[in-house]
């Protein structure tokens, strides 16, 4: 009976053996053992990304001429605008993962041009440790007719811009406005933060639960305002103009400039700068 075993077991030992054989073989020939293993299986959920794809850095470079209206509306990146004296618009993208870049859209139709960055949970999730990842817009001094931006989750920085229509919108992020002049402006903030400095003959300004610091540049009588607000908190110039389900409006003749202020609960300060 144990010879028997004895037999039984060295056929196994050498089965098992041929077997090691022809898997070092196959191995060598350019198989894989995971591959036969997975071959027949449905496996779709499954994303086979490697672990470094973030630290992919991508940078590319478009180029556009005769723009004359702009549309930006991306969300989990930074965003850079600045005028310059050049005779085309510029858009540069720098520290964005390249799995991350071919979701970006670019659409162009004679004198306008739109930029697209998707918010999915797939975007969020690969921009959600990468805090440098930026798109830089270099626009000619004074080509813009309108100017469009929203930046959702993402933030915003100009440092100069002059065009006749402006609209700035955020979510939950962050924008800085240095210096802007127009003809009409129009600035949302939801739960995020705006910092603004310019002069509009209208400005329209809109707040969530977030907070918004305006520097109104001119004089506090050059300007007849209008303001409401639920819950929030609101100062124009010296004047607190917030409080529960509160509203002001200011007229003042030979006012020009027109300013309409919308507050939830909120807060929005005016500053003036003669």
């Amino acid at each position: 009976m144990k010879k028997q075993w004895k037999i039984f077991w060295a056929i196994c030992g050498s089965l098992a053996a041929i077997g090691v054989i022809c898997c070092i073989v196959g191995v060598i020939l350019g198989g894989s053992f995971f591959r036969s293993i997975v071959k027949d299986r449905d496996f779709d959920y499954i994303t086979f990304e490697a672990e470094n794809d973030l630290e992919i850095k991508g940078e590319e470079q478009q180029t556009f001429y005769g723009i004359k209206e702009l549309d930006v509306d991306v969300s989990q990146v930074n965003v850079q605008l600045e005028e310059y004296d050049g005779r085309y618009l510029t858009v540069e993208t720098v520290d964005i993962p390249d799995n991350v870049l071919n979701e970006i859209s670019y659409t162009t139709d004679e004198s306008s041009l739109e930029i697209e960055l998707g918010d999915s949970k797939r975007i969020k999730k690969l921009l959600s440790d990468n805090t440098k990842a930026t798109i830089r817009i270099k626009v000619p001094s004074r080509s813009l007719q309108e100017a469009d931006i929203s930046v959702g989750a993402g933030s915003l920085y100009i440092s100069q811009i002059q065009v006749e229509e402006l609209k700035v919108e955020v979510g939950a992020g962050q924008a800085k406005i240095e210096q802007f002049v127009s003809n009409c402006a129009e600035f949302q903030c939801g739960a995020g933060e705006m910092q603004i400095a310019g002069e509009a003959e209208s400005t329209e300004v809109e707040c969530g639960v977030g907070s918004i610091i305006y520097q109104a540049k001119g004089r506090e009588d050059e300007y007849k305002y209008q303001v409401e607000s639920s819950l929030g908190e609101v100062t124009v110039g010296g004047r607190s103009c917030g409080g529960i389900g509160s509203g002001t409006e200011i007229s003042r003749d030979g006012a020009k400039k027109e300013l309409y202020i919308e507050c939830g609960i909120g807060q929005v300060q005016v500053k003036f700068q003669k």
